[in-house]
């Protein structure tokens, strides 16, 4: 391309993807470590990339780059405007080529797909999750069987329709979405992360059961292996706490089936081992509190000792502030452990719950069977990958907190949480399992 400062091959043109490779490096490292000075020096080279490079191959890596690296940065610090701009350069990154079809288009739409619904869930708005399926089927749409990125990309675009059947009750994104992540397990290579992919079918086939009113226990006897598996997989693996929490719930669901003890006590344990592995401020710590606390409330009515009830609650609220997606939840759990039990291990007659909104605001029925307060929030993200050049980035690490939008008669408007509990009253089985 001639008549550009940077033309290919020059010498300027070598020495910016030096800086371009230097930089992922430095976020690679970042994403191993947490190690900031290496998030900020990739956000730095590759910002003085694009104030020096013209040709549109180096821009487009550049413009990538630094959407990853923004990415990450948004989740250390939860700035939305990192979120933003990440959003505006995984767009630019596409608006480079139009007309063009070229290897990196895919991971550019499957990268914006990612942020997108990332900012969804901080936001709540709905336009937002649309674009993100959409950039997803479009990643998609380009992969064909034997892709190495294959599975990658049905789990980027399976996270998306979970996502859209919680926010809209919507049993076909569900149903597709279990097909997809049973195809993501099935391919999966060695490289590929396959105990996320196993931990993430698991969440989906549980709420795949709840989908279906219960009628189909199968799905949570599927959902125990795959999430036992991920388990016996990954013994040291970054992601553990969120494969204990997520088998924690299958769990629960299951024993709410079938009632048997011994699916309670590990689930029991399991949720306690992700609370443990988890730090303060950690962007997933208040979904974890809030399953601890009401797996510890369900013992309770069974009739076992569940010392720090009280105090389980109020840290859920406390890692939840005014404005959190789950605030409501949390506020709830803690009414409820505060509520005297009565009748442990008996079932008491009464009007069933009214459903709690899903973290989108949308009312979703709780599953059959004794629920808990605040349970239904899996966490059915897609597994990390180590990010390079072009490739897509898969590592959106959790929720993060939601402004409360709450509209006249939403359930979600503050004290909401304790109307519904003085209207379901205490230690009744069927107690209301929001939706994520």
């Amino acid at each position: 391309m001639s008549g550009i400062p940077d033309p290919w091959g020059s010498a300027l043109q070598q020495t910016l993807l030096a800086a371009c490779s230097e930089a992922e490096r430095h976020h690679t490292a970042y994403e191993q470590t947490g190690r900031l000075s290496d998030l900020e020096s990739a956000v730095a080279l590759f910002s003085t990339v694009l104030k020096h490079a013209h040709h549109v191959d180096v821009r487009s890596t550049a413009m990538n780059g630094l959407g990853m690296s923004l990415w990450s940065r948004y989740e250390r610090f939860g700035d939305p405007g990192d979120l933003d701009a990440a959003v505006g350069r995984f767009r630019e990154a596409l608006a480079m080529y139009p007309d063009e079809p070229t290897p990196a288009i895919p991971s550019f739409h499957a990268n914006l797909a990612g942020v997108l619904r990332l900012r969804w869930r901080r936001t709540g708005d709905d336009t937002d999750l649309v674009a993100s399926v959409a950039e997803a089927r479009a990643a998609m749409a380009a992969t064909g069987p034997g892709h190495p990125r294959r599975a990658w990309r049905l789990t980027n675009l399976a996270d998306g329709l979970l996502a859209l059947s919680v926010r809209h009750d919507d049993s076909s994104a569900l149903a597709e979405a279990v097909d997809l992540l049973r195809e993501a397990v099935r391919i999966a290579g060695p490289g590929d992360e396959a105990a996320g992919m196993r931990s993430n079918l698991a969440e989906a086939l549980r709420l795949r059961y709840r989908s279906t009113g219960g009628r189909d226990r199968a799905l949570l006897d599927e959902a125990v292996e795959h999430g036992r598996a991920a388990l016996n997989m990954a013994p040291r693996h970054p992601l553990r706490p969120r494969f204990q929490s997520n088998l924690a719930l299958v769990l629960l669901d299951r024993f709410a089936a079938r009632r048997r003890p011994p699916d309670l006590s590990e689930a029991a344990g399991l949720a306690q081992q992700a609370v443990d592995a988890t730090p303060e401020g950690h962007p997933n710590r208040a979904e974890r509190l809030i399953t601890l606390s009401g797996i510890r409330r369900m013992e309770t009515i069974r009739g076992r000792s569940s010392g720090r009830l009280v105090e389980l609650a109020r840290d859920a609220v406390a890692a939840t502030p005014r404005g959190h997606h789950l605030r409501s939840d949390a506020l709830l759990g803690l009414g409820w452990a505060g509520v005297p039990v009565r009748g442990r291990g008996r079932r008491r007659r009464g009007p069933r719950p009214r459903p709690v909104p899903a973290a989108g605001g949308r009312p979703r029925r709780s599953g059959p069977g004794p629920g808990v307060g605040g349970l239904a929030v899996g966490e059915h993200r897609p597994a990390p990958g180590r990010p390079v050049r072009g490739a897509d980035r898969v590592r959106p690490r959790g929720h993060v907190a939601a402004a409360d939008r709450a509209a006249p008669g939403d359930p979600r408007r503050p004290g909401a949480a304790a109307l519904l509990l003085r209207r379901s009253g205490p230690g009744r089985r069927g107690v209301c399992r929001p939706g994520r």
